[in-house]
């Protein structure tokens, strides 16, 4: 029987007669033949198990560990040693007793930095060596011990060593009963160590070592969550159950922070068990990793519902060709419901021919749909027209623009007709004609268009002002009136049936862009006779246009219309009349002083004004009998 013990020791075992059944081991240092060790009565049915710093030694009734002394174990513990680690724990020995001689050791140790940090790294190797824990405790003590002196020694190697030291010392003692020394550890690794513990289903201790060691506890969650989840199908859980175990597992998940639930679902569904994947994805909060494996586990409605969430065009595309893959013509409805979907997918019919076979045969039984997308390409057309706007005009070909907006309404004239067509035969003569009232609305309102275009075209032509190309009826009227066209505005009133009120806001706005200010006060009523045709408009309109361009003096004169006194007195502190204010503070009869005090705003010279008007304008409430009697 012959085995290496470490890398400097051979283990001989041999019997003193051929029917002995007891081995006596020698060991023998390779580097010094000359030094030699026997242990006696070894049973004969010993195993020997080689590790890197030892030898272990099972039989039926004995279990042995031969451990290979460290260099760092030898300079400490030799007897008389002189060597720096054996001083530190002199010198710690004689502190702890009180005795003085500590410090002169102390300061023999200090006379060079790099000595007292051999000791102290002599101490803590000497103490990841050691099996026993209250020796491994007196060790990093006498290691804590000298640090306290030391400036340059490096904590985070002894703060490792602590920990792994904590970890060895919770498996020898736990339910694994792993007898580990440090350099097997080390030698072992501590991921394979944790795919031990997770294959023995000690997932508990499992997660503490991880967690101890600062190493990634994902992988123990996910083989506790599938494991957890995959047993229960050998138990015949009912459904209800499943839920619940299903909830208590992402619950746990959620609690330690996993970022695995995604993975583990897919590892779920695998074992079968489809309800408990769909449950733990919908609380996967990365759509990165939730959407592909919804894809994964089949379930595509699910992804479309959550990508339509979080608007990805990338997770989108993904999904949409996934479900016109699996379900061809099918998928249409569903990719039309979303408007992230509807639009990656209609982007893709114009582009490959492949998928407009299933947009055609969808499109013959939704003419509505139809009429949604040629108004969809309609608004796209005149949004390019915009974008083209916004460049010089000698670079956008607007009449081509305008040209390709009249098709596209002519397109979508087409398929709202076709649209009353198959409404007229899909329902029954019992059916309300709410229908055709709203199909009769929408004919008249794209002729309306039809014809806006027609006129802006014709006007842009005159006038050489782009801003008609994209103005709606109001915007249109507005610069007719800025133009001084003041006959087609009219007939663009009379035309498109624009409200009276709605043509005397054109006006105002009008008038005020182009500084027409007499206009305005016409418009406004100012000096008209009594009786006369009174402006829709409220007097506060006017006021708030003439203050946007810096006329204070012009918007005064209509602060006398507006009833409400509070509003009148805001009004006038906006066109910095006090004196007004003042006069309509008083008007309200209550709460003078804080009022005036509000508007003054600390301004001595403003606060006079302000009397003056509230005392020049205020009307005492008692009768006055003289003059009733005079």
């Amino acid at each position: 029987m012959l085995s290496w013990c470490g890398n400097n020791c051979v283990v001989l075992g041999e019997r003193e007669y051929e029917d002995d059944d007891y081995y006596t081991v020698h060991l023998v240092n390779t580097s010094d033949p000359s030094c030699t060790d026997n242990i006696g009565e070894v049973p004969g049915d010993v195993a020997l198990v080689q590790e890197c710093d030892g030898i272990r030694m099972i039989s039926p009734t004995s279990y042995q560990f031969l451990q290979c002394v460290s260099e760092s174990g030898v300079r400490v513990f030799s007897v008389g040693s002189r060597s720096p680690g054996a001083v530190l724990i002199s010198t710690y020995d004689e502190f702890m007793s009180g005795n003085a001689s500590a410090v002169g050791m102390l300061r023999h140790l200090q006379q060079n930095t790099d000595t007292l940090a051999e000791a102290i790294n002599d101490c803590v190797l000497t103490a990841a060596m050691e099996l026993d824990v209250e020796q491994q405790k007196c060790l990093l003590r006498i290691a804590s011990f000298g640090k306290t002196f030391s400036p340059v020694q490096d904590t985070d190697s002894f703060l490792h060593t602590v920990r792994c030291l904590r970890v060895l010392n919770t498996l020898r003692a736990t339910r694994p009963n792993m007898l580990l020394s440090l350099a097997q550890l080390q030698d072992l690794g501590e991921a394979r160590l944790l795919q031990r513990l997770v294959r023995d289903d000690h997932y508990q201790i499992a997660y503490h070592v991880a967690e101890t060691l600062d190493l990634e506890k994902d992988m123990v969650l996910r083989e506790w969550a599938v494991s957890r989840l995959a047993r229960s199908r050998t138990v015949m859980l009912s459904p209800q159950e499943e839920v619940t175990t299903c909830t208590a597992v992402i619950r746990k998940l959620k609690k330690c922070s996993c970022a695995r639930i995604a993975e583990i679902a897919q590892e779920v569904n695998m074992r079968g068990k489809h309800d408990s994947a769909v449950q733990l994805l919908e609380a996967e909060t990365c759509a990165s990793r939730q959407i592909p494996m919804y894809l994964s586990i089949s379930e595509p409605e699910l992804a479309l519902k959550r990508v339509a969430a979080v608007s990805d065009p990338d997770l989108a595309f993904t999904v949409i060709m996934f479900m016109l893959q699996s379900r061809a013509a099918g998928a249409v409805p569903l990719l039309l419901e979303k408007k992230l979907s509807r639009d990656i997918f209609l982007q893709l019919v114009r582009v490959t021919e492949g998928n407009r076979a299933y947009m055609r045969d969808f499109l013959n039984t939704k003419p509505h749909m139809q009429m949604a997308l040629d108004l969809r390409r309609y608004l796209q057309e005149e949004d390019k027209l915009c974008a083209a706007l916004a460049n010089t005009r000698q670079e956008a070909n607007w009449e081509m623009q305008q040209e390709c907006k009249s098709a596209a309404l002519q397109t979508l004239s087409l398929s709202q007709q076709r649209e009353v067509a198959f409404s007229d035969g899909s329902h029954s003569s019992a059916a309300p004609s709410t229908t055709a009232s709203q199909n009769a609305f929408h004919e008249t309102m794209l002729r309306l268009q039809a014809k806006l275009i027609e006129k802006q075209t014709q006007l842009m032509k005159e006038m050489d002002d782009g801003r008609f190309l994209h103005a709606s009826v109001y915007d249109t009227v507005r610069l007719a009136l800025e133009h001084g066209r003041a006959s087609v505005a009219e007939r663009l009133k009379e035309e498109f049936q624009l409200p009276e009120k709605m043509f005397q806001w054109c006006t105002l706005n009008a008038y005020a862009s182009t500084g027409q200010w007499d206009l305005i006060d016409q418009l406004g009523g100012l000096g008209a006779q009594p009786g006369s045709k009174q402006p829709l408009i409220a007097s506060d309109a006017f006021v708030s246009i003439l203050l946007r361009y810096k006329r204070p003096q012009q918007a005064k004169q209509y602060i006398p219309r507006i009833p409400h006194l509070m509003q009148r007195m805001d009004l006038y502190v906006q066109c910095e009349d006090w004196i007004g204010a003042g006069a309509s503070a008083a008007a309200t009869r209550s709460g003078i002083a804080d009022t005036t005090q509000r508007l003054c705003k600390g301004n001595a010279q403003i606060l006079q004004l302000i009397t003056e008007g509230g005392i020049n304008n205020h009307r005492p409430l008692a009768l006055s009998f003289p003059k009733l009697f005079s």
